[in-house]
């Protein structure tokens, strides 16, 4: 990719790690991504520390590019006695 930290956005942003660590960032950079046939511009969050992996891809991108079903639940209402009432239906599709 060649790119070096002039291709950054500054941006400073504390993120926790899964021990309670605690790393700051660099800066952001949106990158246009490809899986399979779909392919979408995405904000990276730049940390400059070792890691064992390269990216780690969050919900809302797993979510958009319908990796992995919504954990929003559906709330539909139901007219009952002269109130609704909300019930929740969750998703039960998983992509394969």
């Amino acid at each position: 990719m060649e790119l070096t930290k002039f291709d950054l956005k500054p941006c400073s942003t504390p993120l926790t790690g899964f021990a309670g660590d605690t790393t700051i960032t660099i800066g952001t950079i949106m990158l246009s991504v490809c899986v399979g046939q779909v392919t979408t511009m995405v904000n990276f969050l730049v940390v400059d520390e070792p890691a064992i992996y390269n990216i780690i891809l969050g919900g809302p991108w797993l979510y958009a590019m319908r990796a992995i079903p919504s954990p929003m639940p559906e709330i539909t209402r139901t007219r009952r006695s002269h109130h609704d009432q909300r019930k929740s239906t969750s998703h039960t599709n998983m992509l394969h």
